[in-house]
């Protein structure tokens, strides 16, 4: 094999690869380390809000002031539901001593499905 016959072999196999890599990583088929680790969090994340949530409406459906505290939820505004269900301790979990925000408005949205506009 002579130099020119070499050198058009190695730099054929280092296009290649780089080509393969990039539609490889381009088009999904493959994914990095951190790609995978941040997408891995961010689905344990929405599960676990999402389980919370379910938690959370269980808890406001059980309460016996239910009624009450819709009424007074409607005539909040949207980002002030959140705090109200905050102060009902619907959101905290068992043994949590602080109740978790996105748990809160995943439950709001359980109680609102179809969106809130406050009653004026």
């Amino acid at each position: 094999m002579n130099d020119r016959t070499l050198k058009g072999l190695v730099g054929g196999i280092v296009i290649g690869i780089v080509v393969t890599t990039v539609l490889t990583i381009g088009t999904g088929f493959s994914i990095p380390q951190g790609e995978a680790d941040r997408q891995s969090k961010e689905a344990t994340k929405t599960a676990l809000v999402n389980a919370f949530a379910d938690i959370c409406f269980e808890n406001y459906k059980l309460d016996e002031d239910r009624e009450i505290h819709l009424a007074a939820l409607k005539k909040l505004e949207v980002y002030q539901q959140r705090n109200y269900i905050l102060s009902r301790g619907w959101s905290r979990m068992l043994g949590q001593e602080i109740p978790y925000r996105d748990t809160s408005d995943e439950c709001q949205l359980r109680i609102f499905p179809d969106g809130h506009v406050p009653e004026k």
